[in-house]
């Protein structure tokens, strides 16, 4: 990236104070339909994600296998902020499970709906779709009911 472009894109980053500390918020543009990570193209057309140029920058170059996620124990969940200090190379797996989705939620479950413990001996690990967490005082309960 040139001296200009790396103007350019300094030029569209802006300091947001929030309760959980400053964010450097990206004003380019951005990629998706709901306006989620900022991106920037060079001239000669090749396409980068803010955050991870801006962790670059910071701390040299991302680890081959890790992505960078936005690390809610430090103050960010914002797709659009590119402050180093709110960045961190994890694996892909770990990101996912950081995050909010039903996958995430799923794992961070410690107790069925019942109320029953996911752990040590009443943990059933499915081995027809790994990584399937049931409890297996309510799996005992439906198969007497059938």
């Amino acid at each position: 990236m040139s001296l200009e472009e790396t103007e350019r894109l300094w030029s569209l980053i802006v300091a947001r104070c929030r309760p959980s500390g400053t964010c450097l918020g990206w004003t380019g543009a951005r990629t998706g339909t709901r306006h989620e990570y900022g991106i920037v193209t060079t001239t000669d057309h090749q396409t980068f994600y803010v955050h991870r140029i801006a962790y670059e920058r910071a701390y040299g170059p991302i680890p081959a296998g890790l992505t960078i996620d936005h690390v809610a124990a430090r103050g960010c969940r914002h797709k659009t902020c590119c402050n180093p200090a709110h960045l961190e190379a994890v694996t892909n797996r770990e990101n996912i499970l950081r995050g909010n989705s039903l996958s995430a939620q799923r794992a961070r479950r410690t107790v069925c709906p019942k109320g029953h413990p996911l752990a040590g001996d009443n943990l059933l690990l499915s081995s027809l779709k790994q990584g399937i967490r049931r409890c297996r005082t309510c799996a005992n309960e439906q198969a007497r009911a059938r």
